[in-house]
């Protein structure tokens, strides 16, 4: 990102990364802090581009060759000209969890898994909504693990 859009001015490359991490600035429109944070995490990132310029390709994979960590995605939208990003939630049947995995480092005291009803999927579309619904569930259906407090 230095040379391709700094002209390789390294004062002004570490002057956007340091106004970027105060806020300052949103992701660049060609998304290529969003491959440097996939390279940095060493974790997939998708893209959902509701944007014109991918109406051919809406579909952005970064880091796509690593397949033992679950991707990242997110929906991209542009509003009142800024991008905006949406955490997505990944829906994939196939992603199992291991207790073998976790042995001796951690104590489980309830585990639960549910898919969301496809008849919800639709209301449920923003994901405030979607992660009250979760912590709704979580606690009705955990509550037995909770010593008789009282879960909101």
């Amino acid at each position: 990102m230095c040379s391709f859009v700094f002209n390789n001015n390294y004062n002004r490359y570490k002057q956007f990364l340091e106004e970027f991490s105060q806020g300052e600035h949103n992701i660049d429109k060609n998304f290529y802090l969003v491959e440097a944070l996939a390279s940095a995490l060493q974790r997939p990132i998708i893209l959902l581009s509701t944007l014109p310029e991918h109406k051919e390709n809406p579909i952005i994979k970064y880091n796509n060759n690593i397949e033992h960590k679950p991707p990242l995605i997110f929906g991209v939208q542009k509003i009142e000209g800024h991008l905006v990003f949406f955490c997505h939630f990944n829906f994939n049947k196939n992603v199992t969890f291991c207790l073998d995995q976790h042995y001796q480092k951690i104590e489980i005291i309830g585990y639960m898994a549910k898919t969301i009803p496809e008849n919800m999927q639709f209301v449920l579309r923003r994901q405030i909504e979607c992660t009250c619904f979760v912590c709704e569930t979580v606690c009705s259906s955990l509550s037995a693990h909770s010593c008789g407090v009282k879960l909101h």
